[in-house]
């Protein structure tokens, strides 16, 4: 089983970030088609959302923006989360507990208890086989890592401090890119396109889906949409050089000779 956890952002200087209405319209559409995907899958990923924080969005970007503009959107979130688990209903994470986001790349850490990622990192500390991912809609949490790092400690409580890696995504796209390689790897892979400190998505789309540059050779990535189970890769000018499996080691010998993608 997968778990999902849904999050908004609720910060002040996070929602004034926002800049127009347009994007936090989009945003509540993001977390809809999302409710939509899982739905369809029902017996196999399950969502969570936080009540509070789920209130605390939509009440601060109502005073920021024009409440009329936003109120078809609203309500079509609070319907589609209506069979969804609101996780304050049986929290279990443990207030005698400090539970920390860490920010390698900038030295900082951000205390994160009662909320979804303390919960998210107390649940996957207790159990072992259900799976969980973020739905971090628009990478609230800005982070150039494949995973947010939680570091949970306690002066009193033994076998403590611990790190919890939770994977995450940021739209519709990125988690149907996710759900493809994990339904063929059952979530042990560790090579993704998701991993942001060597790849970045592009605006191009082959094959419906999205090519992921990788930064370091400039080479283009996309999954292949038919089989799912490889990766047509291709080099910074465009031409065809081999396909890829899904743990990233490319095969030239299966390059297409004249095959290629306009990238510019």
């Amino acid at each position: 089983m997968v778990k999902t956890f849904l999050l908004f952002p609720e910060e002040d200087d996070d929602i004034l970030a926002l800049d127009n209405p347009e994007v936090a319209k989009d945003m509540i559409k993001t977390a809809v088609k999302l409710r939509k995907i899982i739905r369809q899958r029902y017996d196999e990923i399950e969502l969570f959302y936080d009540s509070e924080n789920i209130k605390a969005f939509l009440q601060k970007i109502s005073v920021l923006f024009d409440n009329e503009y936003l109120q078809k959107p609203t309500t079509q979130l609070k319907i589609s989360l209506q069979k969804s688990t609101d996780w304050r209903r049986s929290v279990v994470q443990q207030h005698e507990c400090s539970y920390v986001l860490w920010f390698l790349e900038k030295f900082e850490v951000k205390t994160v208890n009662n909320s979804s990622l303390a919960e998210m990192a107390e649940r996957m500390l207790n159990q072992t086989t259900d799976k969980y991912l973020l739905l971090n809609l628009h990478q609230n949490i800005h982070i150039n890592r494949q995973f947010l790092p939680i570091f949970k400690d306690s002066q009193h409580i033994t076998g403590l401090p611990q790190f919890v890696h939770i994977e995450f995504v940021s739209d519709e796209k990125e988690f149907q890119l996710w759900w493809d390689i994990y339904q063929k790897t059952d979530g042990l892979c560790d090579f993704s396109l998701l991993n942001r400190q060597r790849f970045t998505r592009t605006h191009l789309v082959e094959q419906g889906k999205t090519v992921y540059k990788e930064i370091s050779t400039r080479y283009y990535w996309y999954l292949d949409n038919l089989h799912k189970n490889h990766y047509e890769v291709f080099n910074a000018m465009g031409e065809h050089i081999g396909i890829a499996n899904l743990q990233g080691q490319i095969d030239t010998s299966k390059k297409e000779k004249g095959r290629r993608i306009t990238v510019n």
